[in-house]
């Protein structure tokens, strides 16, 4: 019984970490959208040179001719143009489901870890 409590415990643990990284990646999404907005917002009426991003903290030197229309995801790699108004809107409903998950998972871990608690407070009992 000892034994097979130890391996419940072991499962619930490595439940518990899955849980806490789901919600690191969450937070990071949420704080990714956030700046989306921000830029999203600093860009209505923006027109002229810009520096574009292309990764790994390097940028090439472009311009803004509409930053009226954004181009979004909506899934399996693909892009619409919409206004920027919509886009806001969009990722608006993105961060709300982000955070959504973000508390279920939270609910899910304080679960896990009453369980894990008193889990260990029997083995140790034994």
């Amino acid at each position: 019984m000892s034994q097979e409590k130890m391996m419940q415990f072991q499962v619930l643990q490595n439940n518990l970490k899955q849980l806490e990284e789901r919600e690191k990646l969450l937070i990071q999404g949420i704080d990714d959208l956030e700046r989306t907005k921000f830029a999203l917002n600093e860009l209505g009426g923006l027109k002229g040179k810009a520096y574009i991003p292309v990764g790994a903290n390097n940028f090439i030197e472009g311009s803004i001719e509409d930053s009226e229309n954004v181009l979004i995801t909506i899934g399996a790699g693909i892009a619409v143009k919409r206004p920027r108004k919509e886009a806001l809107e969009v990722n608006d409903k993105r961060i709300k489901e982000f955070n959504n998950e973000a508390e279920k998972t939270l609910k899910e871990m304080k679960v896990l870890g009453s369980k894990l608690s008193k889990l260990q407070a029997e083995l140790r009992n034994k």
